[in-house]
């Protein structure tokens, strides 16, 4: 099972890293362009044109809204770098769930569909955060292939006593629902995080179980890991 974890692991570390590689360099290309046409405003005033201010501006404007966007990108790439610094440590699902849609936008903005992280009160919860992503990254590619241009693909979170649950649904598969191609990694991941995975094909909806007993305390795998939020 650790070797299905491990190769399941890299290609979604290998899928994650080509995807933010392709946003940064749109945001790069982007800038060239912008770079392009200033230097062609410079030639021209050079010449003795008039100055257009006006474009100048959006010139500017254009190239900081890209490189904000970019920063976005890095951001979302270091702290899910720093997922791997620790097996287990206290996660905030939320903010989890906020970081592994920006992540997975690409892929779904190519298919058209939408991710939507439903707000939630703060669920946090000591857990394996890398392989929770890479699971919750496997059902939405499974969700992504049946779901229709132009309906979302909702993420949300809930605490209760004694589980928190994760649900990724998307009410548009319904006829599909059946079809769901259900990545035979995830239940791996699933046992390995101590969780149940329950699908509710009439609503569309993967539910995945986690309880909020530190699994590997009960197991006596060890003490918990600090500090899991470190960003550069």
């Amino acid at each position: 099972m650790n070797e299905d974890i491990t190769y399941t692991g890299l290609g979604f570390f290998g899928k994650v890293t080509a995807s933010i590689s392709h946003e940064l360099k749109n945001r790069m290309a982007v800038i060239n362009e912008q770079a392009g046409l200033l230097e062609d405003l410079v030639l021209m005033a050079e010449r003795g044109a008039s100055t257009d201010f006006e474009r100048l501006k959006r010139v500017s404007n254009a190239v900081k809204q890209q490189v904000a966007r970019g920063d976005r990108v890095l951001q979302n790439m270091n702290r899910f770098a720093h997922s791997v610094d620790h097996s287990h440590c206290m996660v905030e699902i939320g903010s989890l769930l906020d970081m592994i849609a920006a992540l997975a936008a690409r892929q779904a903005g190519l298919k058209g569909v939408p991710l939507e992280v439903v707000p939630a009160a703060p669920a946090v919860l000591t857990t394996a955060p890398f392989m929770l992503m890479n699971l919750i990254w496997l059902c939405i590619e499974s969700f992504l292939s049946v779901s229709k241009s132009g309906n979302a693909i909702e993420l949300m979170c809930a605490k209760q006593k004694e589980m928190t649950t994760i649900s990724i649904g998307n009410a548009s598969v319904d006829g599909k629902a059946k079809d769901v191609d259900w990545k035979p990694a995830a239940s791996v991941l699933a046992s390995a995080l101590g969780a149940e995975l329950v699908w509710d094909y009439r609503k569309g909806l993967m539910t995945i179980r986690l309880p909020n007993t530190d699994m590997r305390r009960v197991s006596g795998r060890g003490r918990q890991d600090e500090n899991c939020r470190k960003e550069e």
